[in-house]
């Protein structure tokens, strides 16, 4: 009874037992499994779940055919959106590539540009140092080239004032006119000290000998040498013997004057022969 039950459950169980199994080839079976996932050998001893596995496998192989000619569009979009995308990847390296080589030109040429402009700067400034040297050194001899010639003339010009004073110590009428210079100086002091002291009002003092004679008037060189003018005071004979015998004096003295106070560096020289001059005057010779 037993043997009945399996017999009839082996029936239910595999469909084809009728068959005999296994491979009719050993290697055509084993390629029909690596390439198709398909095998023969055991097909006497497929259940119904079996056969249900193999129905599934050809239902989606229908599906697969059917829709092939939309899974290949698919697949060729995908496909050609990978290859556009390495396209594109090329592309922008490509030019990523050419755009920092015109960069790096760039670069140099502003390096170029600097160190030539820096050389350029240096060699300028070193010209214009030099122009400077040579200006300075031109100046510098042009004024010693001046003082040197306007020392030399005023020396001249004193020398001629020491031999016209010396010239004249020996004549009676120059001593006269020079006494009487000495006593106008004085008394144009006297006016000057009482005018000071009182105003106007000061001129008249007994002490000047009732004399409202104007003062002496003095004017200044650069070097506060006087030049010496007339007093109103004076007679016409005075005004003219005292005229002449300080006229050339007097021609000097303006000259000297005049070129000292355009000329630096002469001073001592001036100054020397208007003291020479002046003890002349004053009767220290």
């Amino acid at each position: 009874m037993q043997q009945l039950l399996d017999q009839e459950q082996d029936v239910l169980t595999y469909l084809l037992s009728t068959l005999v199994g296994g491979a009719l080839d050993a290697e055509g079976e084993q390629m029909l499994a690596d390439v198709f996932n398909i095998t023969t050998a055991n097909l006497n001893e497929l259940t119904p779940q079996g056969w249900a596995a193999i129905g599934d496998r050809a239902i989606q192989a229908k599906w697969f055919l059917d829709h092939i000619t939309e899974i290949k569009e698919k697949f060729k979009l995908l496909i050609d959106a990978q290859i556009c995308f390495r396209e594109f990847q090329g592309w922008l390296m490509e030019a990523g590539y050419k755009g920092a080589e015109k960069i790096k030109k760039a670069q140099i040429d502003v390096a170029v540009a600097r160190a030539k402009y820096g050389a350029t700067v240096e060699v300028e400034d070193y010209r214009l140092t030099k122009k400077q040297e040579q200006f300075t050194g031109e100046t510098e001899q042009d004024k010693l080239f001046w003082d040197n010639t306007v020392i030399a003339a005023l020396a001249k010009k004193v020398a001629e004032v020491d031999a016209a004073s010396i010239k004249m110590q020996g004549n009676p009428e120059f001593a006269q006119q020079l006494a009487e210079w000495k006593d106008q100086e004085s008394n144009i002091y006297k006016q000057a000290s009482y005018g000071l002291k009182h105003g106007t009002h000061g001129l008249s003092h007994p002490a000047l000998g009732g004399s409202t004679s104007p003062p002496l008037q003095i004017s200044q060189s650069n070097y506060s040498q006087p030049q010496f003018v007339s007093a109103s005071g004076l007679t016409t004979t005075q005004r003219s013997a005292t005229g002449k015998a300080k006229d050339s004096i007097n021609v000097a003295v303006n000259w000297s004057g005049d070129m000292a106070g355009k000329v630096n560096g002469v001073a001592s020289q001036i100054n020397r022969g208007f003291s020479r001059f002046s003890k002349f005057m004053r009767g220290e010779s």
